[in-house]
């Protein structure tokens, strides 16, 4: 009955909050208003308040969480059953996950709060530091949408490969916002509403480095350094990994803690046999548990409860929401299946007639708000702090939202001027706001690869060498490897009253077919040249407007004309351009958008002498497109588009007439227009638009169906293209998969021109 009554007191006491304790507005739970830290005691009633010496006879509990990536969500479940039973925890150790988990839990994050949290997180995007297109600049977002991979080399002394696949921004920045109150570097971890420390590994010294003081979610973020997976901290002359490779199930930090009784939650699977070691989390695994081994066996007999979840056949790398909620399950049936052990425990924790007392944990607010007071920037020169401080999007002395600080950090590394971006809210409100930040001095290679019907397989090479990211210099080398390839060299200016200058030459060899009326007409070889000088905004997001001049020559090699009929006169020819363009851009995403939109426009006047063409008069080109993306349902999208493009003047070029057909615009000459149904370039009149609607349908998580159609118009004079218009009709039904290279699609198409069905296969992005 005794022991009946001491489970269900203390089973109360973690449930009920404690009186008297306020919501202060400075964003502490639990806490005093000028201090943020609460450090009241509730015991059983007050006249049965055990005296301190009282309180010396429970012996004190520790709880060790191993490290395990996904499995750790485990942890929760057992938590979840130790609060049932009335179990108190005096003290956290933790590695990898396990600090992640027991970290959280030692400021008071409820087993509840922690539930949602693993529960709601999109865990693939966390882990993988992907950057939201809407917070990319647009030359960061036409890097993503024509390039597979890309591997940055540091220049930083000297050349150098990442130290990590992923730099683990986005997690070290979520720990931020749940550690709210937890980032001074003084921070002593034993004055926390529950005492904690986490495991992490020096690789300078090769030893184990045990946190109890400091940066809390810095901590946190070196215990799960996986090597060759995250990047290490560097921090005081050590490079930090995760812990689990030496101590992934550190009883001994919590017997050093002060703790008398140890509950252990130990998700090792064991060495793996061959059918293990089939991937890249399955070889983490098996290295953590050799390495650590020889500790791992120690520890493992200085455990009083011990607590292994059945965890197959989940492994590290298993945090799609269906095992999310299995593991959550499966921790929670581990602590039950072991009830009556813990019950148990009540009688070696206890040594006299005491009860638990309950200390009142400490948390980040519930509400939303954030008093800043100064904001610092570190890692920029001042000159740079004070070209980025009017576009950080936060002032100083003011009070803003949690998203309001995590979309202009998010913003910033999507900026594409930094490696590494985070963030520390220190001292006591109104916080000082310290954004540290690594600029770029790197080379970027990136690859491209694409195969299609048309032009059969294509690769792309980009090299891109940046010299202080924010608002130094960019110079980078393209080539492109096909049936009309091209190399290009351009260089970007630091910047120039907000803006940059940029220069750029490119030599494409252009080799194709065109056609009339779906007729082929002549095959034509010729080289081109051009030289381009332009001025933009420095750092454009949405929207980036240029001005500039080019030189372009086209330099004619051979016509063969399918008929005399089809015969024209063309000579090399030299031109000087002077133009404006404007690009909005807010797809979501450029090959299967469900929202936002895409406009371009180009205004250009055409000259072979600078102010005239063939002794006349220059001649002007309008060119425009359209897009936009309207989800219907979570399924089913309409993305209705338009292109045109108008000549006007005298006398045209021939390197400037208007071109139409094929699915990829611009394919082989810039003012190619796509439509559908016509599966090659064709000769179009001096004005010509076309609107298009595609109803895509989302079969599965990566499959597609789109039924499409086009309408077009065309003449030689603008204002009769709507009433003496030749026009053009296309239809298509299109199947698609969205794969890690890019989309793989096959499309099934007919136009008025094309009367035959076509058939156009395609696999990887577009360039």
């Amino acid at each position: 009955m005794d022991r009946f009554l001491r489970i269900l007191f203390t089973t109360c006491m973690l449930l009920l909050p404690a009186a008297g304790v306020s919501m202060p507005a400075d964003g502490i739970r639990g806490g005093n208003a000028e201090t943020g830290k609460a450090c009241a005691l509730q015991s059983a009633t007050p006249s049965d308040e055990p005296s301190s010496g009282e309180e010396q006879k429970r012996r004190k509990v520790g709880l060790v969480l191993s490290g395990g990536g996904a499995k750790g969500v485990a942890h929760i479940g057992v938590i979840k059953v130790l609060e049932e039973a009335g179990i108190p925890i005096d003290y956290i150790a933790g590695t990898s996950m396990g600090a992640i988990i027991g970290g959280l839990y030692s400021i008071g994050w409820s087993t509840q709060e922690l539930d949602s949290l693993v529960r709601n997180q999109d865990w693939m995007a966390l882990l993988s530091d992907k950057i939201p297109r809407r917070d990319k600049l647009l030359s960061e977002k036409e890097i993503t949408d024509m390039y597979i991979l890309s591997v940055p080399l540091s220049l930083d002394k000297k050349f150098s490969i990442p130290s990590g696949v992923l730099a683990g921004q986005s997690v070290l920045n979520l720990l931020n916002e749940m550690t709210l109150g937890y980032h001074d570097d003084d921070l002593d971890f034993d004055s926390l509403p529950i005492p904690f420390a986490c495991v992490a590994y020096d690789m300078v010294k090769g030893e184990e480095q045990v946190y109890r003081h400091g940066n809390l979610p810095l901590a946190i973020r070196a215990s799960m350094s996986i090597p060759g997976a995250f990047a290490p901290v560097i921090r005081d002359s050590m490079v930090l990994v995760d812990g689990g490779i030496y101590n992934n199930f550190p009883v001994d930090v919590a017997r050093d803690m002060g703790a008398d009784i140890i509950i252990g939650v130990d998700l090792a699977a064991g060495p793996h046999d061959m059918e293990g070691l089939t991937s890249m989390m399955g070889l983490i695994d098996q290295i953590t548990t050799f390495l650590g081994r020889d500790e791992y066996t120690k520890n493992l007999q200085d455990v009083d409860l011990y607590l292994k979840p059945d965890i197959k056949p989940y492994n590290s790398g298993s945090f799609n929401p269906e095992a999310v909620d299995s593991l959550l399950v499966r921790g929670e049936r581990c602590a039950r299946q072991n009830w009556d052990k813990i019950v148990a425990l009540q009688d070696s924790i206890y040594t006299g007639n005491t009860y638990m007392i309950r200390k009142e944990r400490i948390l980040a607010s519930d509400t939303d708000s954030v008093r800043i007071g100064n904001i610092e920037f570190v890692g920029l020169t001042r000159n740079e702090e004070t070209f980025l401080r009017p576009s950080f999007g936060i002032d100083e002395q003011t009070v803003i939202t949690k998203g309001h600080l995590n979309d202009a950090i998010t913003k910033l590394r999507g900026s594409g001027a930094f490696s590494y971006v985070t963030y520390t809210l220190e001292s006591r409100p109104p916080y000082t706001l310290t954004v540290s930040v690594d600029e770029k001095q790197e080379a970027m290679i990136n690859v491209g690869f694409r195969f299609d019907t048309e032009e059969m397989a294509s690769i792309l090479l980009n090299t891109t060498l940046t010299l202080r990211g924010l608002q130094g210099p960019r110079l980078g080398l393209t080539v492109r490897l096909n049936e009309n390839p091209y190399i290009k060299l351009d260089f970007r200016s630091s910047n120039i009253l907000m803006g940059r200058l940029s220069l750029s030459y490119m030599y494409k060899s252009n080799n194709y077919r065109l056609y009339r009326n779906g007729r082929g007409i002549n095959n034509i070889t010729f080289g081109q040249n051009r030289v381009e000088l332009f001025f933009s905004p420095a750092n454009p997001i949405v929207f980036n407007p240029k001005v500039g001049v080019s030189y372009e020559h086209f330099n004619y090699n051979s016509f063969l004309f399918a008929s005399d009929d089809d015969r024209i006169a063309v000579k090399p020819e030299g031109f000087v351009n002077y133009y404006l363009t404007g690009n909005l851009e807010t797809l979501n995403d450029h090959y299967f958008p469900t929202r936002g939109v895409s406009v371009y426009a180009k205004a250009a006047l055409h000259t072979d002498n600078g102010y005239g063409y063939n002794k006349g008069t220059p001649f002007a080109s309008v060119s425009y497109s359209f897009r936009w993306a309207l989800s219907a349902t979570d399924r089913l999208t309409f993305i209705p588009s338009l292109y045109g493009r108008t000549l006007i003047g005298n006398e045209v070029a021939y390197s400037y007439y208007n071109y139409i057909g094929g699915e990829v615009a611009g394919r082989y000459m810039e003012q190619q227009i796509p439509f559908v149904g016509i599966n090659h370039m064709e000769t179009a009149n001096r004005s010509v638009l076309t609107v298009n609607l595609e109803a895509r349908m989302r079969l599965f998580a990566r499959h597609y169906i789109s039924l499409k159609g086009a309408y077009g118009i065309q003449n030689e004079n603008f204002f009769k293209m709507f009433t003496e218009s030749r026009n053009l009709f296309g239809i298509g039904l299109k199947y698609a998969y969205n794969s890690p290279i890019g989309p793989i699609s096959i499309l099934f198409d007919v136009s008025n021109i094309d009367k035959s069905l076509g058939v156009y296969f395609s696999l990887g992005k577009t360039f």
